[in-house]
């Protein structure tokens, strides 16, 4: 069996150990040692990270009592076979900021208990958040700042962490928070007088270490609330990102930091009160544009009623629609090919108000395949997209001749 180090020390980093077998698959190799610091991947928290021989260790699991590291082999490099001595690094940043998130969930989830007896269902250390789903359908945010601030009580607290060995008869000795599901040799992670968990991971020393323990947010899940936390050294970044970004806020609406909220929606209310405005006015020059387009069709065309053929650079979507809105209702033209080249896009439409003037099966056999267009619709309005842009010259020089038999 793999001898834990890790239990015996939690800050330990550097060590040498044997290789009891190395089995390679590519540029990867799973590696037993006699001896380890790397903690396997367990009861919510990550592997830990670092380096045996000098190669990238990217996973640990446990199984049976041997503890498999997975590591990657640099192209060019190699490691050591089986039965020669190797130096291994744990990546201690890593490995504490996991710690300092399995025992901020200890914290939270004992304060949880206590203040509202909010059972912990499932935990989950993700790299931003740790989440912990939990027994109740609702909470207010009120409780959950209250559990942060009883959490953060237990941090400045400075209680030992203390770590236990006992077994299934022993598991009476202790006022358990949850009962233990596991046999045999029982590791108990007890901080007096706040918590006491059976639990096989690596944990702080004292509550103070912690640091500092924030709410984020909540969402549902399989009907329970699940809250996510910043814990520790997260916790202050967060801080430092927030700050950043409320100081840039204040200096863009010239506000101090409790009239941000405000300022922002009476910008939202602005902006929406001109979009609503430039929608308008984006309609009627598109009206009146339909009307101009049909004055220049006329003048240049002794065909009636008239087609309309409109190529255009770079116009909105919203400019576009309210053409072919105007198109579809008007009399006198008959049908209006408009096309717009956008970001490398090449968009087609084909507005007629009368059906027996456009034949749409015709115009798909004959015209479409010039630009590759796809796209369809049915009367008075037929569009799409096409995947050929080179091809619209020769579309224009298709639709002349139809429509422009003079």
């Amino acid at each position: 069996m793999t001898e834990l180090l890790f239990y015996d020390d939690n800050s330990l980093t550097d060590f040498e150990a044997e290789i009891v077998s190395i089995e390679h698959d590519g540029n990867r190799a799973s590696v037993i040692l006699n001896r380890t610091a790397f903690y396997p991947e367990g009861g919510g928290q990550p592997a830990d990270r670092g380096t045996i021989g000098g190669q990238n260790v990217i996973d640990v699991r446990k199984s049976n009592g041997m503890v498999t590291h997975t590591v990657e082999i640099a192209a060019g490099e190699s490691i050591d076979t089986a039965g020669s001595s190797v130096h291994c690094s744990v990546d201690f940043d890593h490995r504490f900021d996991y710690m300092q998130q399995h025992s901020g969930q200890h914290i939270i989830s004992a304060a949880m208990m206590r203040l509202y007896e909010i059972k912990t269902v499932s935990v989950h250390q993700g790299e931003e958040y740790t989440a912990i789903e939990t027994s109740e359908e609702d909470i207010p945010v009120q409780k959950l700042l209250e559990i942060e601030q009883e959490s953060n009580r237990f941090v400045r607290s400075g209680t030992e962490i203390k770590s236990i060995w006992t077994d299934s008869d022993g598991l009476g000795d202790f006022s358990l928070r949850r009962p233990s599901k596991h046999s045999g040799s029982i590791r108990i992670i007890d901080i007096p007088g706040i918590d006491c968990v059976a639990c096989g991971g690596i944990h702080l020393s004292s509550t103070s270490d912690a640091e500092l323990i924030k709410y984020s947010h909540q969402e549902k899940i399989r009907g329970h609330i699940r809250t996510f936390w910043k814990i520790g050294r997260r916790a202050f970044a967060d801080y430092t990102e927030k700050t950043v970004i409320i100081n840039s806020l204040n200096e863009f609406y010239s506000a101090r930091q409790f009239e941000l909220v405000e300022k922002a929606k009476a910008a939202a209310d602005s902006y929406t009160e001109l979009k609503s405005g430039y929608g308008k006015l984006e309609e009627e020059y598109s009206a009146l544009f339909a009307s101009i387009l049909a004055a220049e069709a006329e003048k240049s065309s002794t065909e009636y009623p008239c087609p309309i053929i409109k190529v255009f650079d770079d116009r909105e979507k919203g400019f576009i629609s309210g053409l072919l809105k105007a198109l579809t209702v008007r009399t006198g033209t008959g049908p209006a090919f408009i096309f717009n080249r956008s970001g490398g896009v090449l968009t087609w439409a084909v507005a007629c108000p009368s059906e027996n003037q456009f034949d749409f099966g015709a115009f798909r056999e004959k015209m479409l395949p010039l630009i590759a267009g796809k796209g369809g619709g049915r009367a008075p309005l037929w569009q799409g997209a096409a995947q050929n842009a080179d091809g619209l010259d020769d579309l224009i020089s298709a639709l002349n001749a139809e429509y422009f038999r003079n």
